[in-house]
């Protein structure tokens, strides 16, 4: 086995989060991870996954929304 660091290379993700209060009580908010859908760059030597799991996320763009109700 190697001693020698593995390089992964870099990546830039985007967020993007935006609320509207409907009333004094009620938020909707919307938002997204990983606005361009990029995927985790290869790393080899990583036995099963292909990516570092311990740097990247393999899970793709996912788009959210919510609702909150403030008593």
């Amino acid at each position: 086995e190697s001693s020698e660091a593995r390089m992964v290379d870099k990546q830039l993700l985007v967020d993007l989060q935006a609320y509207y209060d409907l009333t004094s009580q009620l938020r909707l908010t919307v938002g997204t991870t990983n606005l361009f859908d990029e995927e985790p760059p290869e790393a080899f030597n990583n036995d099963l996954y292909g990516y570092a799991p311990s740097v990247h996320n393999p899970r793709g763009r996912f788009v959210y929304s919510k609702v909150s109700y403030s008593f």
